[in-house]
């Protein structure tokens, strides 16, 4: 792969990820692939929701490079999660203009987000890609992702160079960072560790159906004079995740108190949303949920990560009759337990 073939690496700034590139360019028998997320042109992510696709690609792989499109200026935010190592690249998602904080982009049309290091990608090869429209209309969002791939086994190898054997050392290291994972996340019998992807002393459940023991309770919950009517997302409870650790929202609730509120008539909207990204089921909840003592359990689980902020709020329709100010009520709650990422 010559990285000299793309324009941006003449910039100063490219400096250091170009001398990370060595490797590869060293090497035999790796050719350079692009996968897209959304893998069709023209495709329209909603307004402030999130959208998830998968990739497959040879293991032992490097991801080098990202380039994005928007057609909305708001743009959106990305997260990417390695399925074999069960990492995510950023600690909580970044935006689409400066994923890789490689500097000044001024100048370049069409600028590539390169990876001050590429990303060894082992077994099973498979990454997870959210993209989180941050507009508030639906948007038309497009990522390419750029790989040095290895050679498909069909194909006739050429003989291994040095940069071969450093990408193989790269690829073991890789490998035995997971295999230190599994045992330090209590994959061995009596281990007792709360941090992995199990719960603990082997109940057999993950960690966002059963709190582990090291868990942390949580109960985010407040009640508010009701906005007046045209207010839009108006936050009612938040709370942001401490960091290294995960939330796992199992319980919500929202009700107004006062007169005047008709159940599923848009008069309110209550909404969920984690960093900034309304949660898919919870972005137009128009009817009472639970009460603040008595929340509704969710069939399944809101997840946040680590550092990141979790909104309740509510919108109050321009034509609502009802009460508000001291004359109305709305409350939310949001109830879970925070447990050590992975």
């Amino acid at each position: 792969m010559n990285t000299r073939l793309f324009q941006q690496f003449r910039q100063p700034y490219f400096r250091t990820p170009l001398a990370a590139l060595r490797p590869l360019e060293n090497a035999a028998n790796y050719d350079q692939v692009v996968r897209f997320v959304p893998d069709e042109s023209n495709v329209s992510v909603p307004a402030r929701t999130t959208f998830e696709g998968r990739i497959s690609v040879q293991p032992e792989s490097m991801l080098c490079a990202i380039a994005a499109t928007s057609a909305q200026a708001a743009g959106f935010k990305l997260q990417i999660q390695d399925l074999g190592t069960k990492e995510f690249f950023w600690s909580q998602p970044v935006r689409w203009d400066n994923a890789s904080g490689q500097g000044n982009t001024l100048g370049l049309a069409h600028p590539m987000f390169v990876f001050p290091r590429p990303r060894m990608i082992i077994e099973p090869g498979m990454l997870s890609v959210q993209v989180i429209n941050l507009a508030d209309i639906a948007n038309d969002i497009q990522l390419a992702l750029f790989f040095a791939e290895p050679g498909r086994p069909d194909k006739a190898p050429d003989p291994p160079t040095p940069g071969n054997a450093e990408l193989s050392r790269l690829a073991s290291l890789a490998r035995h960072a997971v295999r230190n994972k599994q045992i330090l996340s209590g994959s061995g019998a009596g281990s007792g560790s709360t941090s992995g992807g199990a719960a603990a002393a082997g109940s057999g459940f993950p960690p966002y159906e059963v709190m582990p023991p090291g868990g942390r309770p949580f109960h985010y919950q407040a009640a508010v004079n009701c906005p007046a009517p045209g207010t839009s997302n108006f936050v009612v409870t938040s709370f942001r995740v401490p960091i290294g650790w995960t939330a796992a929202i199992r319980s919500i609730a929202n009700q107004y108190i006062g007169s005047g509120f008709v159940e599923g008539s848009g008069d309110l909207i209550w909404r969920v949303s984690v960093d900034g990204a309304y949660q898919p089921g919870f972005e137009n909840i128009t009817t009472s949920l639970g009460a603040a003592d008595q929340p509704r359990r969710l069939e399944g689980v809101i997840l946040a990560g680590s550092n990141q902020l979790v909104e309740y709020s509510v919108s109050v329709d321009a034509a609502f009759a009802g009460g508000t100010g001291a004359a109305g009520k709305v409350v939310c709650g949001l109830f879970g337990w925070f447990y050590p990422e992975v």
